[in-house]
């Protein structure tokens, strides 16, 4: 095995951190009648001990469940859905096909469809909740533009150009919950693909 792939598993990181906090420890021997400030190898314990655990966390290999729940996420969150619900003014007609995996999403319950990790769960927790809630807002406030695929906030016949105090109070909370919604998703993307090593 290469030095570097031994350094990477988790007991090299272990054995590294160890020869550190030694070699730090004796650095604080205050060179008086062999005494050891006790206040300082106190911390220098304490933060050689949380770096040792944060090592042997990080060395875990993720699960393959969790790998296959993330890859189900992105792939009913593609690329036309993300910019839909990060750029959208639901002031105009949208294409429901832009949409078609949040329902899917939205409807998960269930252990299969969390996390193990429980860091990540909780940042997935998060994004789902906020996805219900622009579910929620989508299906109250809008509706199909007569029988063809688009979809809009605004009712067949009405004036779209002034448009009603409640339709404009649906657009208003279908803007602000889908940007929400967008920033929640991207965060936990970025989180999920450096947790997983993705």
């Amino acid at each position: 095995m290469r030095i570097i792939d031994a350094l990477a598993s988790v007991a090299g990181r272990i054995s590294t951190g160890s020869a550190m906090g030694v070699a730090i420890a004796v650095g604080l021997w205050n060179g008086h009648e062999g005494d050891i400030d006790p206040v300082r190898l106190g911390a220098v314990v304490t933060t050689a001990l949380a770096w040792l655990a944060a090592e042997v966390t990080s060395g875990r290999k993720p699960s393959d469940h969790d790998i296959a729940l993330f890859n189900r996420i992105v792939e009913l969150l593609p690329d036309n859905t993300t910019d839909f619900i990060r750029n959208h003014d639901f002031g105009q007609s949208f294409n429901g096909q832009h949409q078609a995996g949040l329902p899917e999403i939205g409807a998960w319950e269930g252990t299969r469809y969390q996390f193990l990790d429980r860091s990540l769960q909780k940042q997935w927790a998060a994004v789902y909740a906020q996805l219900k809630v622009f579910n929620a807002a989508l299906v109250s406030g809008t509706g199909p533009v007569g029988a063809g695929p688009l979809f809009s906030a605004h009712p067949d016949h009405s004036d779209r150009d002034n448009p009603e105090p409640w339709v404009q109070k649906h657009i208003d909370t279908l803007n602000m919950e889908s940007g929400r919604l967008s920033k929640a998703v991207d965060a936990f993307e970025k989180y999920s693909r450096n947790r997983l090593r993705l």
